[in-house]
């Protein structure tokens, strides 16, 4: 039996705080551990070769490979012609580059562009149309990669719904919503990965200017509508 020094309140041998008072009556007692030796300090821990095992998955960029299919939600935008001719450099003769828009006026012009292999038509805030027209132009095929450059809401699951299993989303929208994003491909069973784009990447500036050069039309294009 001990005495709290601060109550006076008796307790068992085994109690390090008063009950009474919260009082610490005791300090705990740890084992000692061996001291560090001379042969040991600073010693580096090997581990044996055939334990080291590789990743098991690479990192995924946001980047498209020769014959990929990639969908573009918002293709007549700024960010959606520029993603869609450098997407077009990446997938080669054997991929394909779809971008998706409201209106059928405006199709024309973008094909014109040659920044897509197609163009189609559908609402991205109605996500099962989107997959339909998209798989519709792709042999059925679901898609590699999407990026979604549509600043309204609700055109998440747009984007998410048409991609395979293991593809990549890409969210290049100040209207993304994390939740219906992530609960969106949860509830259809989609393991996709999800990514938001920054603002802001190195040498960004120098990348437009790069593909405004390359592309007289897509130059011509941003000197009628955006100087």
């Amino acid at each position: 039996m001990i005495i709290c020094k601060n109550c006076g309140k008796e307790l068992d041998d085994n109690a390090l705080f008063c009950t009474g008072c919260g009082h610490r009556v005791k300090t705990p007692e740890f084992p000692d551990t061996p001291n560090e030796t001379a042969e040991t300090a600073g010693a580096e821990t090997s581990v044996p070769e055939e334990n080291i095992s590789e990743p098991s998955a690479e990192i995924p960029t946001a980047s498209a490979d020769e014959g990929d299919s990639v969908l573009i939600l918002g293709a007549n935008g700024k960010s959606g012609v520029l993603c869609g001719w450098e997407a077009m450099k990446k997938v080669g003769p054997k991929g394909k580059v779809v971008g998706v828009v409201r209106k059928a006026s405006q199709v024309a012009d973008l094909m014109e562009l040659g920044v897509y292999t197609d163009v189609i038509v559908a609402d991205c805030t109605k996500p099962v149309d989107v997959m339909e027209a998209a798989l519709g132009v792709n042999d059925g095929k679901e898609y590699d990669i999407s990026i979604c450059c549509v600043n309204i809401e609700s055109c998440e699951m747009s984007a998410i719904l048409p991609v395979r299993d293991d593809g990549l989303v890409y969210f290049f929208s100040m209207a993304t919503s994390f939740t219906k994003a992530a609960l969106g491909a949860e509830g259809i069973g989609k393991d996709v990965t999800m990514i938001i784009g920054n603002g802001y990447t190195k040498n960004h500036a120098q990348i437009t200017l790069d593909v405004l050069r390359e592309n007289p039309k897509l130059r011509k294009l941003f000197d009628e509508k955006y100087c």
